[in-house]
Parts: C-alpha cells; sequence; structure tokens
C-alpha cells in the first residue's frame, strides 16, 4: 500500500494587490490526523486554504505533498491529493445530493477503495447520513444538509487531503459533534489528513490532533 506522504507548507506568501494577507506562513498536515487553523476574521484562514489549493497564487514559498511540489499540478492532478469544502453555499437546480455526491468521483481516484463506482458512491452518502434525502434537489434541502453533501463530494474524490473551510458552519451543536466524529473516523480509518479552519475552541481542543494560530500573516503552532 503506498505511504500516505505529509502536506507541507513553507514560507508562504500571499496577498492582493499591495496588500499582503500571509507573510511566511508555515505548516505541516500529517495523513491520518486532524490539523486546525484558528484566528481572528481578516486573519487570512480561508486565503491560506485557497493557497493550498491554487485557487490564489502565491508569490513566495512553496506547497509540498511529501517532497512534490504542487504548483505545476494540473487541477485533475491535484484532486487525488487534494478535496476542498468552502464556506459558500452552491445549489444547483435540479440537480439532487446523490449527483452532487456523483460529482466527487470525476478523477476515478474512487478505483482504490476497491468499490465499483456506484457502491463507493453508497457508501460516502452513508457515511454522511445522506440516505433520507439522496433523491432531493440541492434547492430543497437545508443549509445544514447542503454542507455534508459538500463534504461528501468532496470525500467521494479519494483525495489524500481534505481543505475545509468552517465544515460547521449552519450545524447545531449535536451535528458538529457528528460531523468531527466522522472526520475523526475518516482520518484514522482511511488515513485521511484533515486541514480546517475554525472559530469553536471547544471542538478544536476535543477533535484537532494539531492546532495553529494564524495571526498578522504567520501560523504558529499552540
Amino acid at each position: 500500500m503506498k505511504r500516505h506522504e505529509s502536506l507541507h507548507i513553507e514560507n508562504i506568501t500571499a496577498g492582493f494587490g499591495e496588500q499582503l494577507i500571509l507573510r511566511g506562513a508555515s505548516l505541516i498536515a500529517e495523513p491520518g490526523k486532524i490539523t486546525a487553523i484558528q484566528g481572528r476574521n481578516g486573519s487570512g484562514k480561508s486565503t491560506l486554504l485557497r493557497c493550498i489549493a491554487g485557487i490564489i497564487p502565491i508569490r513566495s514559498g512553496q506547497i509540498l505533498h511529501g517532497q512534490q511540489d504542487l504548483s505545476p499540478l494540473s487541477p485533475l492532478q491535484r484532486s487525488a491529493i487534494l478535496g476542498a469544502v468552502w464556506t459558500e453555499r452552491t445549489r444547483i437546480a435540479g440537480m439532487t445530493v446523490r449527483q452532487l455526491v456523483e460529482m466527487g468521483a470525476f478523477n476515478g481516484a474512487w478505483v482504490k477503495t476497491g468499490l465499483t463506482r456506484k457502491e463507493h458512491i453508497e457508501h460516502t452518502i452513508e457515511l454522511l447520513q445522506l440516505q433520507s434525502i439522496a433523491g432531493k434537489s440541492s434547492a430543497e434541502i437545508s443549509d445544514g444538509q447542503l454542507q455534508r453533501t459538500m463534504l461528501a463530494r468532496a470525500i467521494a474524490q479519494c483525495a489524500e487531503f481534505l481543505l475545509l473551510d468552517e465544515p460547521t458552519t449552519y450545524l447545531d451543536y449535536v451535528a458538529k459533534e457528528e460531523l468531527m466524529q466522522t472526520l475523526k473516523q475518516l482520518a484514522v480509518k482511511a488515513g485521511t489528513g484533515i486541514l480546517l479552519t475554525s472559530h469553536d475552541p471547544a471542538l478544536l481542543q476535543t477533535f484537532a490532533h494539531r492546532t495553529y494560530e494564524l495571526a498578522e500573516g504567520i501560523a504558529s503552532e499552540l
């Protein structure tokens, strides 16, 4: 079995125009563990995740998966390493929850599970407890249900790491606990690395293996 590699963020500098948001941010996210980033609003947490995902270009620094630099990879190649869920709500009229989850299997990485494509999709739907709404349109479900659907879509990619921007947004406390338990199960059983941002210190204290504080563009391990 292929050994999973760590994700190394090394001295990332990024910003918009003349404004620097990240000023040499560095951190390590390990496979099979939950790594959290906390910080005040505007500290650059979402910007950092988007830099890692390749959405926002970096001005200097490196993003490495093991020894592999991610910057020259195509979106398809990167999708086998990184999956992401953002805070923006994406509702596609007429598309069901199951169809949204199926979109995550576009890269074909599901073959490594040993399941058929259909089995993999159904397993992912069950993992996020979406069976009762799988046939509903995304326009009909709540924000919390949509959040779990988008997470299921990311999990269906079978990426080695998941980048999750405030994944417990729109969820009540019980649902937050259940989601974090699911993420912990995914990390431990599948070896998936989880890198997430959060404003909830109680959840991080309970579930995160490693936590960084992002302030003034620098990430410091707590």
